[in-house]
C-alpha cells in the first residue's frame, strides 16, 4: 500500500506539472472541465453499488455467492450500458463544440468508471487491499507512462498538442483497468448467475441512496467555487484556477489508502469505533495533514519559474489550500464515524444545509465582487463552517471532544496566513516550520512520542 501511494504520488506530479504545460491555459480549463465532471459518474449507479458496500463491508471474500454476484454485476451492466449509450446519443445531438466531445466521452467513460467503483468496494470489504494497491499501481503507471509518451511524441512530431489526447487516454484507462478487475473477479463475473431480483435490487438502491447523496453532496461542495468558475469564466481563466486544486491535490494524496482501509477496519471495532477515531486517528491525521502547509512555501517559486502563466493561480492556493486539508479531514474521520454508526442520513442533512449555504456564499461572492479570490474565500469559510458543525455534532451526541485538536488547526491556519503574507518565501518556509513543530509537541507531544517509540517497540 506504501509503494502503491509513492508512486500515485508520482502520477499526481505528473499530471499536475506536465499536462499544463505541454498545452495552453485554454486547452487546459477544458482538461479540468472532463475531470470536474468526470467525479460525477458514480451518481450513475443510483446508490446501487454504495449499498452492496453497506451490507457487505467486513465480509470475507470466500462467504460471498459467486452464482449471487456473478447477477448483481450483469444487472449493474446492463443498467450502466444503458445509460452510457442514451446520455452520449443525446449529448451529440443537443450540444456543440468541444462541450459535445467533452460529455460524449463523459457519457461513455461512466460505464467503465462504474465498473471499476464496483470492483473496487468488493476489493476493499473484503479486506483485499493488495488487489486494490496492485491495479492501482497499474493504474499510476499507466497515466505516468501514457502522459511522457504522448509528450515524447508531441516533441518528435513538433505537433501542437490539445486537451484531447490526454481525456482520450483517460477514457483509455478506465477501460484497461476495468477489464484487469474483470479478470481478477473472473469468479464474480463469468460464473453461472443466480440472477438479482428487483425486490433485491430495490434492497440495495434503498440502503445505497444516502450514502450515495450523501457522497454527491459532499462532491458538489468540494467543486461549487470550480463549478463556478467553469460556468461563468473563460475556459481560460477556468485552467488557471483548477491549477491551484491540482497542486492543492497532491497535499491530500497519501490519505487516499488510510480512507480506503479505514472504514472496514473501524466497523469491526463496534462500540468504540468513533472513540477510537476522534481521539486517535483524528490527531495523527491533523498533524500530517496540517504538516504538509510546508511544501506550499518552495513550491510557490517552483510555479513561478516553471509555469509563468499559471502563476496567477497562486493567491488562490493560498486560500484554498486550508480548506482542502479540512475538507480532507471530514472525508477521512467524520464521515467513516458517520457511517460506523449508519447515520448517513445525518451526515447527509448536514451536508445538505452546508451546500445550499455554499451556494449562496458563492453567489454572493460571484455578484459583488466577480473574481475567482471571492470565490475561493467564500469555499473555504464554509469549510471552516462544515468541519465545526462535525465537530460539535459528535460532541453533542457522543461526548467526543475535539476541543484541542480544532484549537492546534486555528493557530496553524493563523500562522500559515501570516507566514505566506511575508515578501521572502524562504523566511515564511522557516518561520512556519519551527512554529509548526513548536505547536505539534506543544499540543500533542504524548502522541509525538508514541508514535516515535513505536518501530522500537517492533523490533
Amino acid at each position: 500500500m506504501i509503494l502503491c501511494n509513492i508512486f500515485k504520488l508520482a502520477s499526481g506530479v505528473a499530471v499536475s506539472f506536465f499536462i499544463p504545460k505541454m498545452i495552453g491555459t485554454e486547452d487546459y480549463g477544458y482538461y479540468r472541465i472532463f475531470t470536474l465532471y468526470a467525479v460525477y459518474a458514480g451518481i450513475f449507479h443510483f446508490g446501487f453499488i454504495d449499498g452492496i458496500y453497506l451490507k457487505y463491508g467486513g465480509k470475507n471474500y470466500a462467504d460471498l455467492s459467486k452464482p449471487y454476484f456473478s447477477g448483481i454485476f450483469r444487472f449493474l451492466l446492463r443498467m450502466e450500458l444503458i445509460i452510457s449509450i442514451v446520455g452520449s446519443i443525446l449529448a451529440l445531438f443537443f450540444l456543440k463544440g468541444e462541450i459535445k466531445f467533452i460529455f460524449v466521452l463523459l457519457f461513455l467513460y461512466i460505464l467503465w468508471k462504474n465498473a471499476i467503483t464496483y470492483f473496487e468496494y468488493i476489493a476493499q470489504i473484503t479486506c483485499r487491499f493488495g488487489v486494490f494497491s496492485n491495479i492501482n499501481l497499474l493504474q499510476t503507471a499507466l497515466t505516468v507512462g501514457g502522459i511522457l509518451s504522448i509528450y515524447a511524441y508531441s516533441v518528435k512530431s513538433g505537433r501542437v498538442l490539445t486537451y484531447r489526447p490526454f481525456v482520450c487516454f483517460l477514457f483509455l484507462i478506465a477501460v484497461l483497468v476495468s477489464l484487469t478487475y474483470l479478470v481478477t473477479f473472473n469468479d464474480l463475473v463469468f460464473t453461472k448467475t443466480s440472477g438479482l431480483s428487483r425486490r433485491e435490487a430495490w434492497v440495495y438502491f434503498k440502503l445505497g441512496i444516502p450514502l450515495l447523496l450523501s457522497g454527491l453532496c459532499t462532491t458538489v461542495l468540494l467543486n461549487i467555487d470550480r463549478q463556478f468558475v467553469s460556468a461563468c469564466f473563460t475556459p481560460s481563466e477556468y485552467g488557471v484556477y483548477a491549477f491551484s486544486y491540482n497542486i492543492a491535490s497532491l497535499f491530500t494524496a497519501l490519505t487516499t489508502a488510510l480512507s480506503v482501509v479505514l472504514y472496514p477496519n473501524l466497523k469491526k471495532l463496534e462500540n468504540d469505533a468513533v472513540s477510537y477515531t476522534l481521539n486517535m486517528v483524528m490527531p495523527k491525521m491533523t498533524i500530517l495533514l496540517f504538516g504538509m502547509l510546508i511544501f506550499y512555501f518552495p513550491l510557490c517559486p517552483i510555479v513561478k519559474w516553471l509555469f509563468p502563466s499559471y502563476s496567477a493561480s497562486l493567491p488562490v492556493f493560498r486560500i484554498i489550500i486550508p480548506g482542502v486539508l479540512l475538507s480532507a479531514l471530514i472525508d477521512l474521520v467524520y464521515h467513516n464515524c458517520f457511517k460506523i454508526e449508519g447515520k448517513e442520513k445525518t451526515f447527509l442533512l448536514q451536508t445538505i444545509a452546508v451546500l445550499v449555504t455554499t451556494t449562496v456564499a458563492n453567489t454572493f461572492a460571484y455578484r459583488f465582487f466577480k473574481t475567482t479570490v471571492s470565490l475561493s474565500v467564500a469555499t473555504v469559510i464554509m469549510f471552516f463552517v462544515w468541519f465545526t458543525l462535525c465537530s460539535a455534532y459528535f460532541k453533542a451526541n457522543y461526548g467526543c471532544s475535539v476541543l484541542r485538536n480544532n484549537v492546534y488547526i486555528f493557530w496553524l491556519i493563523i500562522v500559515f496566513f501570516a507566514m505566506s503574507a511575508t515578501s521572502s518565501w524562504l523566511f515564511g518556509w522557516l518561520l512556519f516550520t519551527i512554529v509548526y513543530a513548536v505547536l505539534t509537541l506543544f499540543f500533542y507531544k504524548k502522541t509525538i512520542l508514541e508514535l516515535l517509540r513505536r518501530p522500537k517497540a517492533d523490533d
